[in-house]
């Protein structure tokens, strides 16, 4: 689901609502919700900054969204399976035995990553140049990865499960400059840095 909402111009909010599903997780875990909300600020259409016209767009931004991570999960990693073991006698007769293939997690869940944002774009000499500054947090939870297991509560010394947290927070700045722009030829230059 999506909501939009602009008003007059200077103002507009967006929130989205998203629910996933997969089977590669716990029967307890397959479903995910993942809602984001971002919200700006044209300040530029504000009546105070007509008095300033070499500032053709001057843009506040703020957003939160939380998003989820089944990348690097086999299929079947949560199921229980099995494999030849070897031969056993039963009775007058052979049977082949069967063992787990490796360490079962029906609690493994999406791996979430939350990020907070907010950024400055602004434009002058009729957007002739343009840049943009953003910062950003980012908060990961429930890492997936294999890690060490308990032994001998399970079978073999690793299984593939949620543990740990990871940040990342930087800044972003872009810039752009229209070098040659007139009827016959328009030649635009960018470049940024970032620093995480």
């Amino acid at each position: 689901g999506r909501f939009n909402y602009t008003y007059a111009d200077r103002y507009s909010l967006t929130m989205t609502a998203r629910t996933d599903a997969s089977s590669k997780f716990g029967a307890n875990h397959k479903w995910g919700f993942f809602p984001s909300v971002s919200a700006a600020w044209v300040i530029s259409e504000e009546k105070f900054m007509k008095r300033l016209p070499v500032i053709d767009n001057l843009k506040f931004r703020i957003g939160y969204g939380l998003a989820g991570n089944q990348s690097g999960i086999d299929s079947y990693t949560t199921l229980s399976l099995v494999k030849p073991n070897g031969v056993i006698p039963v009775g007058n007769s052979a049977a082949v035995s069967l063992g787990d293939l490796r360490n079962t997690n029906p609690d493994l869940k999406w791996e979430k990553n939350a990020e907070y944002n907010a950024g400055v774009d602004f434009g002058i000499w009729n957007d002739r140049l343009t840049a943009s500054v953003d910062y950003y947090y980012r908060k990961t939870t429930d890492l997936l990865d294999w890690y060490d297991a308990q032994m001998p509560s399970n079978i073999y010394s690793t299984i593939f499960t949620n543990v740990g947290t990871l940040t990342n927070q930087g800044i972003e700045f872009a810039i752009g400059y229209d070098v040659i722009r007139n009827k016959e030829l328009k030649w635009h230059l960018d470049g940024g840095f970032s620093y995480l």
